[in-house]
């Protein structure tokens, strides 16, 4: 090997390192705002979120990150998880210090309501939504 081919494969093994994306799951507990009972059976959706251009690989994967929804148990408590993932890079960077997430939140017989909010790593990068009173019609 060259010297000048050794110097290179260092400055490139050097300067490898991991980008880390992640957009914010969310977790709560889903109340009935007149009678302050637990709802079950809430539907909490993250939306389908398109690729930034195609080819993109920054935030979202190729496609498109797909929708994802999950049910408030009997006791109206509801947990989405968090989309991750990691590249390798050329450049290192840094995980990022919050995520921000948007989310829809519908039951029969309810209001369909939006929350919207910042996750950390500190909160396992979910939106802490807490109670979230749902309204009749």
């Amino acid at each position: 090997m060259t010297r000048l081919a050794a110097i290179l494969l260092l400055l490139v093994a050097g300067g490898l390192g991991c980008t880390t994306h992640i957009k914010a799951g969310a977790r709560g507990k889903i109340i009935d705002a007149a009678t302050g009972q637990p709802v079950q059976g809430a539907q909490i959706a993250r939306p389908y979120m398109p690729e930034a251009f195609p080819g993109a690989r920054w935030d979202v994967p190729p496609g498109g990150l797909p929708a994802l929804t999950v049910a408030s148990d009997r006791h109206g408590h509801f947990d989405l998880p968090p989309y991750r993932r990691s590249d390798f890079t050329l450049v290192s960077h840094l995980k990022p210090q919050g995520a921000d997430g948007y989310f829809e939140i519908t039951a029969d017989g309810y209001e369909t309501i939006t929350i919207r909010g910042r996750a950390t790593a500190q909160t396992a990068w979910r939106v802490e939504a807490g109670e979230v009173l749902l309204k009749k019609p």
